[in-house]
């Protein structure tokens, strides 16, 4: 009874953990490590329908093309992700962002010299496998932070990925056909004729340069971050050390903290399985609008289309990037940790997650009010053409926001820190699924709808509705889920 009469009746407040400092130096490596992979992916954005027409001397199959060519990528990068991963965790972080970065150079170079379609696909096949690091830069940023500063790191690192898919168009669109449109600045004739007979080289030779720049940075700088070559020394069997010390753990025993478990282990934990069902959703809607997007602005405008040169293509998909930093920037100040708040964090991240997941079926939908608005002619309708496909492509960085709080939720859920690579892996294979299977698909179905005019030539628009519907209501569940799980400790309590 008396130790009863001593307790405080109100619970006490935790006390706040001061923010540890950002290590600045090497969280700018490492996202300028990252800005590579959506820079290399999106910088052929602009001209790569118009690369596949000239191949194939029509317009009207580019678009089962375009889908071919953005899934090699994607496919490769899936292939990729998990192994990439599984090394890093074995070898260390460090080799592996290394030389997938040196890849990336190497291809993204002979991409500028690519003749053929299929040599496109191999090329662009080659050059996903190695933006498959993606796991291990995850795991280096979750390896570099802990629970009082990721709320800024991480949206921080995603403003990055922003930024890449905002410079890559960009250096697309401005360098391709250099030739052409600058002959007087190449005084060499053996320079300006390789430039003409290879329209599309210099925006790759510019991408290259950045890699190489940036692999060098990363070389000279990042240390290892993985803790069982950065922390832990070696085993030493001491007398005092008993037997039960040298066994590996029971199955019903707690992993430790140097344990790598595999990716069969991390999905019989629910939490994980969710996170993975919710990747594969986002991803698979992302990368229909990203192919969308750009097959909308390519394509003649009496098919639904914008008629875009490739120059305004890149500059429409740059607003898109510079709208993506803007919203991410935002995630700072939304994610800071509250005392005071009642929520907990996996609670507040997945509300905002069903949140932004909400506007995928209006976002789909602006595409039908887009091609209304582009049939009209007059410098008023063409404005109001670019506020709309403004309007349109801000709902889809609002929905692209998840992204953010998935790589939140995979640092908070991993059940071992060694295991942190592997878990960003597989969340990253089950995104790159997705993109795999969705590029193709809505290239065809675009095709499809255009050639056959079917439902008014919206039919790939209704299946992304649908989609963007059923993908909603899934994350309403999983918010749903989340609550059921976290409002027992607080009964508790």
């Amino acid at each position: 009874m008396a130790a009863s009469e001593l307790e405080p009746l109100l619970p006490q407040p935790h006390p706040q953990r001061e923010v540890t400092p950002l290590p600045k130096v090497k969280l700018a490596v490492v996202f300028a490590i990252k800005l590579l992979i959506p820079v290399a992916s999106s910088q052929p954005s602009p001209y790569i329908n118009r690369m596949l027409g000239d191949m194939l001397g029509s317009s009207e199959k580019v678009g089962y093309y375009s889908g071919l060519v953005a899934s090699s990528f994607h496919l490769a990068q899936m292939l990729g992700m998990y192994p990439w991963a599984r090394i890093s965790d074995k070898i260390g972080r460090r080799p592996v962002i290394f030389l997938g970065s040196v890849g990336i150079a190497v291809f993204t170079a002979l991409f500028g010299f690519v003749d053929s379609i299929w040599g496109i696909v191999v090329v662009r096949f080659i050059l996903g496998w190695f933006c498959g690091t993606t796991g291990a830069i995850h795991a280096i940023v979750g390896e570099l932070t802990d629970e009082t500063n990721q709320s800024t790191a991480f949206p921080l690192y995603d403003i990055v990925a922003a930024v890449g898919l905002m410079v890559g168009p960009l250096i697309g669109g401005t360098f391709v056909d250099f030739a052409s449109k600058s002959a007087d600045s190449i005084p060499h004739d053996g320079v300006r004729s390789i430039f003409e007979r290879n329209p599309y080289l210099l925006p790759n030779i510019v991408t290259t340069v950045l890699a190489l720049l940036i692999c060098g940075l990363a070389f000279g700088v990042l240390d290892e971050t993985l803790p069982a070559h950065r922390l832990k020394p070696p085993t030493q069997i001491t007398p005092a050390s008993t037997s039960s010390d040298l066994l590996p753990a029971a199955d019903d025993e707690e992993p430790k903290d140097d344990e790598t478990l595999s990716a069969w282990h991390l999905l019989t934990i629910p939490v994980v399985r969710s996170i993975c069902v919710s990747t594969f959703i986002l991803g698979f809607l992302a990368a229909g609008f990203n192919v969308g997007v750009v097959l909308v602005a390519y394509t003649d405008v009496r098919n639904g289309g914008l008629s875009l040169s490739p120059q305004q293509i890149g500059f429409a998909l740059s607003i898109m990037g510079g709208l993506s930093i803007f919203l991410k920037l935002s995630l700072t100040w939304i994610l800071r940790p509250d005392p005071n708040s009642g929520q907990s964090v996996s609670d507040k991240l997945t509300s905002l997650f069903t949140k932004t997941m909400g506007t995928w079926p209006v976002t789909f939908v602006g595409f039908i009010v887009l091609a209304w608005v582009s049939r009209g002619n007059g410098e008023v309708l063409n404005g109001l053409m670019w506020f709309t496909l403004s309007v349109v492509m801000f709902l889809s960085r609002i929905g692209c926001i998840p992204f953010t709080l998935i790589m939140l939720l995979v640092k908070e859920n991993t059940p071992t820190p060694a295991s942190l690579g592997t878990l960003n892996g597989l969340t990253e294979l089950v995104q790159a699924i997705s993109i795999v299977i969705s590029p193709p698909l809505v290239g065809s179905l675009f095709a499809l709808s255009i050639s056959h005019h079917v439902l008014g030539g919206y039919l790939w628009v209704a299946f992304y509705v649908f989609s963007s519907v059923v993908g909603a209501i899934i994350a309403i569940r999983l918010e749903r889920q989340q609550h059921v799980r976290v409002e027992p400790r607080a009964v508790e309590a």
